[in-house]
């Protein structure tokens, strides 16, 4: 009988033992898992600060690439603001207007000199030909472009352009003109690139096959 007992009582031991055993390892994986939380809430919290402080530091280096028809001026004349208030340069044409040398690629030589040598610019947001040469003339800069539908940018350049430019005066509508637009095509005449791909032009992209 006590040898009975005592086996039982061993049993009731090993099986105590197991379930504590299985509490504490339950307890370990719950300590731990909420430490993980923790970290990664901590973590987030961290990188979060770290994009909102990049944000909100003001940027010295500006490049935008100002496409025609696309509300670019919009963007252009707060560009200029921002200029003015943090006291950046502003690079200007050359030739004193609106764009540099459109439709030639960019480069270092159409910009305005400052008037100290060792003067450079941070901003530049006229009219241009986007290049290598633009993203080396101002290194490490926020560099940002405006998109439009196509269909919608052709509708508005050609309202705009249809007094002014050979192959849209000699469309009827806009219809006739993209119905056969080789037809009205005019090269070499005045503003003749924007009856074609002036985006992706302004962009640099297939700059090669676009004349």
């Amino acid at each position: 009988m006590k040898k009975l007992l005592s086996r039982r009582n061993l049993y009731l031991a090993i099986v105590l033992c197991s379930f504590l055993l299985v509490l504490l390892q339950k307890r370990s994986a719950t300590i731990i898992e909420f430490k993980t939380n923790i970290q990664i809430r901590e973590s987030r919290k961290a990188a979060k600060n770290e994009e909102r402080k990049s944000c909100e530091e003001t940027k010295k280096n500006v490049i935008f690439v100002k496409t025609h028809k696309t509300a670019s001026s919009s963007v252009q004349n707060v560009l200029l603001r921002y200029t003015v208030n943090h006291g950046l340069n502003l690079a200007m044409p050359r030739h004193n207007g609106a764009r540099f040398y459109n439709p030639e690629p960019f480069r270092p030589d159409m910009v305005r000199p400052f008037y100290e040598e060792d003067e450079r610019p941070n901003v530049i947001a006229n009219h241009l030909v986007a290049s290598p040469e633009l993203f080396d003339f101002i290194p490490n800069a926020f560099t940002f472009t405006i998109l439009r539908s196509v269909p919608n940018l052709y509708e508005s350049t050609f309202e705009y352009f249809k007094t002014s430019t050979k192959a849209f005066k000699n469309a009827e509508n806009i219809d006739s003109f993209y119905s056969n637009p080789e037809q009205f095509y005019s090269p070499g005449s005045h503003y003749n690139e924007y009856t074609r791909n002036h985006m992706g032009k302004g962009l640099f992209i297939s700059i090669i096959e676009y004349s």
